[in-house]
């Protein structure tokens, strides 16, 4: 079978028929408050605050997309439950809604949160605007780009790419 470019994000789910047990044990793990509050996620999450429920053993499901399940909304295969609230633990369903990845991503990016920070702003940046400068100011030679990579703590890759402007295109 050949997938496109991302993998399903899981199978279809659909818990209307879900038993009392299971609900139980789910709605036992979540701190409920007020219908328009955000109800948190008070077990297992993985780094980035998102809940994590073993819908069957072994079978890890994001929490908020069960809930979701559970409130009767069946999702497809590449459905994920997005937030209103912009609060990963939350798993109210009234904050939840189903949506792709890349509906998912335009949310994000509508709400402002979406990290488009680029070049000494960006979250990840090792180098400044003057250490462009004067990498791109060093002429070309054997080993230079090598060189610079130490020097910088950045890698032969990352030089190479000041250089030719595939990155920090900003920077005159």
């Amino acid at each position: 079978m050949k997938l496109g470019k991302h993998p399903p994000l899981a199978g279809p789910m659909d818990l209307g028929d879900a038993s009392q047990s299971l609900r139980d044990r789910f709605w036992s793990k979540v701190r409920i408050a007020g219908p328009d509050e955000c109800w948190e996620w008070a077990a297992y999450r993985k780094s980035g605050g998102y809940g994590q429920f073993m819908l069957e053993k072994g079978k890890f499901r994001t929490a908020s997309r069960v809930s979701l399940a559970l409130s009767g909304v069946v999702l497809g295969v590449n459905e994920m439950a997005c937030h209103t609230c912009d609060n990963p633990p939350c798993v109210n369903p009234a904050h939840l809604f189903p949506g792709s990845q890349s509906m998912n991503g335009l949310d994000s990016v509508s709400k402002g949160r979406a990290n488009r920070s680029r070049g000494a702003q960006h979250l990840s940046a090792r180098l400044t605007p003057d250490d462009v400068r004067a990498i791109r100011a060093v002429p070309e030679a054997y080993g230079v780009t090598a060189s610079l990579a130490r020097e910088y703590g950045v890698s032969w890759v990352a030089i190479r790419n000041v250089r030719l402007r595939r990155t920090w295109k900003e920077v005159a």
